[in-house]
C-alpha cells in the first residue's frame, strides 16, 4: 500500500489533509479527505473513496475525486502508476482473499 499526504485546497477550509494511494489487496486506488478533529482528537472523515476491490483502478479516477479537496502536484499521476507496478508481482494470500471475498459481500448494490 501507498500514502500520500496532499495540502487542502485554500477554499477548503473544512479539510484538514487529504490522504491518497494505491492499496494493492483491493487493487485499487482511495482517497479520504479528513476534517477537523473531534472531541477525542481523531480527524472526521468527510470523504472515503477506494474502499472496495477496483472501485478506483486508474489514478485519473482518484485524482478527479481527490482535485475536490486537495491541491495536487502535477507528476501525482505518475507516482501513483509507479505505486501500482511496484506492486505487480504481489498475490493475494489465503487470508486476503477471504477479506476481499466478504467486503465485496457488503458492497451496495450499484
Amino acid at each position: 500500500m501507498s500514502r500520500h499526504s496532499c495540502r487542502p485546497r485554500a477554499d477548503r477550509p473544512d479539510i484538514f489533509e487529504v490522504a491518497l494511494g494505491w492499496d494493492r489487496p483491493l487493487q485499487s486506488f482511495f482517497v479520504i479527505a479528513f476534517g477537523a478533529p473531534d472531541a477525542d482528537g481523531e480527524p472526521q472523515v468527510i470523504a472515503w473513496r477506494g474502499t472496495y476491490p477496483n472501485e478506483l483502478p486508474e489514478p485519473a479516477d482518484v485524482l478527479r475525486i481527490a482535485s475536490q479537496f486537495a491541491q495536487l502536484p502535477d507528476d501525482l499521476s505518475a507516482t501513483l502508476e509507479i505505486d501500482r507496478l511496484k506492486t505487480s508481482a504481489s498475490v493475494d494470500g489465503v487470508n486476503q482473499r477471504a477479506a476481499k471475498d466478504w467486503i465485496d459481500r457488503q458492497r451496495p448494490p450499484r
